[in-house]
């Protein structure tokens, strides 16, 4: 149970530290990945969907960002979405 508050603490943390534009700098997709993974465990798929997007948008090449938000189109039932973002 400790485990699981501290896991959910730092995630939130880091969704605040994210938000408030401290933690990274926004010309790379790194930072909006794992924001999106972040909303992923905690099952926030829109606000996931968000984040891979943005990722997508900054880097249209990085198949990690594509296959996240491919992942996270499947959980919200995008079939074609989903697909669509493993053909990239």
């Amino acid at each position: 149970m400790k485990k699981i508050a501290v896991f959910s603490f730092l995630i939130g943390l880091g969704i605040i530290l994210f938000s408030s534009g401290l933690a990274y700098p926004e010309q790379n997709s790194a930072p909006y990945i794992k924001l999106g993974l972040d909303y992923y465990h905690l099952k926030e798929y829109t606000k996931a969907r968000q984040a891979f997007e943005q990722a997508v948008k900054l880097e249209p090449d990085n198949f990690e960002a594509h296959y996240n938000l491919a992942l996270t189109d499947l959980e919200l039932k995008e079939y074609e979405e989903a697909i669509e973002e493993l053909m990239v």
